[in-house]
Protein backbone atom coordinates (compact mmCIF):
# COMPACT_ATOMS: atom_id res chain seq x y z
CA UNK A 1 0.00 0.00 0.00
CA UNK A 2 1.23 3.33 -0.66
CA UNK A 3 1.98 6.14 2.05
CA UNK A 4 0.45 8.95 0.33
CA UNK A 5 1.50 11.40 3.09
CA UNK A 6 5.34 9.80 2.06
CA UNK A 7 5.01 10.78 -1.11
CA UNK A 8 3.73 13.92 -0.82
CA UNK A 9 6.37 14.93 1.25
CA UNK A 10 8.79 13.86 -0.98
CA UNK A 11 7.38 16.61 -3.50
CA UNK A 12 7.25 18.62 -1.20
CA UNK A 13 10.45 18.60 -0.76
CA UNK A 14 11.62 18.58 -3.88
CA UNK A 15 9.97 21.88 -4.25
CA UNK A 16 11.56 23.49 -1.60
CA UNK A 17 14.65 23.04 -3.55
CA UNK A 18 13.27 24.50 -6.41
CA UNK A 19 12.27 27.24 -4.51
CA UNK A 20 16.05 27.70 -2.72
CA UNK A 21 17.31 27.60 -6.82
CA UNK A 22 15.25 30.51 -7.32
CA UNK A 23 16.09 32.66 -4.66
CA UNK A 24 12.95 32.14 -2.47
CA UNK A 25 13.39 32.23 1.17
CA UNK A 26 11.60 28.99 2.74
CA UNK A 27 9.59 30.65 5.78
CA UNK A 28 7.33 27.45 6.77
CA UNK A 29 6.85 23.75 5.30
CA UNK A 30 3.10 22.13 6.18
CA UNK A 31 1.87 25.03 8.30
CA UNK A 32 -1.61 23.38 9.87
CA UNK A 33 -4.66 24.94 11.46
CA UNK A 34 -7.89 23.09 12.00
CA UNK A 35 -8.90 24.72 8.15
CA UNK A 36 -6.05 23.35 6.56
CA UNK A 37 -2.53 22.66 5.43
CA UNK A 38 -0.58 25.14 3.67
CA UNK A 39 2.19 22.98 2.22
CA UNK A 40 4.86 26.01 1.88
CA UNK A 41 5.43 29.54 2.47
CA UNK A 42 8.42 31.60 0.68
CA UNK A 43 9.31 34.56 0.33
CA UNK A 44 9.50 35.67 -3.57
CA UNK A 45 11.38 39.01 -3.54
CA UNK A 46 8.81 41.34 -1.08
CA UNK A 47 5.88 39.26 -1.19
CA UNK A 48 5.15 35.82 0.70
CA UNK A 49 3.78 32.80 -1.29
CA UNK A 50 1.32 30.37 -0.05
CA UNK A 51 2.02 27.37 -2.05
CA UNK A 52 0.14 24.16 -3.05
CA UNK A 53 2.13 21.34 -3.76
CA UNK A 54 -0.17 18.31 -5.84
CA UNK A 55 1.35 15.53 -7.29
CA UNK A 56 -0.52 13.62 -9.96
CA UNK A 57 0.81 9.83 -10.72
CA UNK A 58 -1.85 10.63 -14.17
CA UNK A 59 -4.11 12.92 -15.64
CA UNK A 60 -7.33 9.74 -15.36
CA UNK A 61 -8.62 12.22 -12.52
CA UNK A 62 -7.66 15.40 -13.58
CA UNK A 63 -4.34 17.33 -13.41
CA UNK A 64 -2.75 18.66 -10.14
CA UNK A 65 -4.10 22.67 -10.88
CA UNK A 66 -8.17 21.25 -10.77
CA UNK A 67 -7.59 19.67 -7.48
CA UNK A 68 -7.43 22.90 -5.70
CA UNK A 69 -10.84 23.73 -6.63
CA UNK A 70 -13.07 26.66 -4.77
CA UNK A 71 -13.27 24.77 -1.55
CA UNK A 72 -9.72 23.93 -1.26
CA UNK A 73 -8.88 27.33 -1.79
CA UNK A 74 -11.03 28.57 0.71
CA UNK A 75 -9.32 26.87 3.51
CA UNK A 76 -6.47 27.38 2.42
CA UNK A 77 -6.98 31.33 2.41
CA UNK A 78 -8.37 30.67 5.83
CA UNK A 79 -5.11 28.96 6.88
CA UNK A 80 -2.93 31.85 5.31
CA UNK A 81 -4.68 34.33 7.68
CA UNK A 82 -4.00 32.30 10.76
CA UNK A 83 -0.13 32.34 9.37
CA UNK A 84 -0.22 36.05 9.00
CA UNK A 85 -1.86 36.61 12.78
CA UNK A 86 0.46 34.19 14.16
CA UNK A 87 2.98 35.83 12.77
CA UNK A 88 2.19 39.15 13.28
CA UNK A 89 2.36 39.91 9.78
CA UNK A 90 0.94 43.52 8.02
CA UNK A 91 -2.39 42.92 6.24
CA UNK A 92 -1.02 45.24 3.30
CA UNK A 93 2.25 43.26 2.61
CA UNK A 94 2.41 41.30 -0.56
CA UNK A 95 0.82 38.17 -0.61
CA UNK A 96 -0.06 35.60 -3.67
CA UNK A 97 -1.78 31.76 -3.31
CA UNK A 98 0.68 29.83 -6.22
CA UNK A 99 0.18 26.07 -7.21
CA UNK A 100 2.91 23.47 -8.22
CA UNK A 101 1.68 20.32 -10.29
CA UNK A 102 4.18 17.91 -10.81
CA UNK A 103 3.44 14.93 -13.07
CA UNK A 104 5.83 12.34 -14.43
CA UNK A 105 8.78 14.07 -13.20
CA UNK A 106 8.28 17.59 -14.66
CA UNK A 107 6.45 20.54 -12.80
CA UNK A 108 4.70 23.95 -13.32
CA UNK A 109 4.70 26.70 -11.27
CA UNK A 110 1.76 28.86 -11.51
CA UNK A 111 2.04 31.96 -9.39
CA UNK A 112 -1.21 33.73 -8.89
CA UNK A 113 -2.96 30.59 -8.90
CA UNK A 114 -5.95 31.92 -7.49
CA UNK A 115 -7.20 34.69 -5.26
CA UNK A 116 -7.81 35.32 -1.44
CA UNK A 117 -10.97 33.47 -0.49
CA UNK A 118 -13.12 33.54 2.35
CA UNK A 119 -16.55 33.19 1.17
Amino acid sequence: MTNFRKVGDGYEDIVVEIAKSHGMQILSKNFRTRYAEIDIIVKDGDTIAFVEVKYRSSNISGNGFNAVNITKQKHISKCALAYISKEHLPLDNKYRFDVVAISKNKYKWMKNAFDFRIR
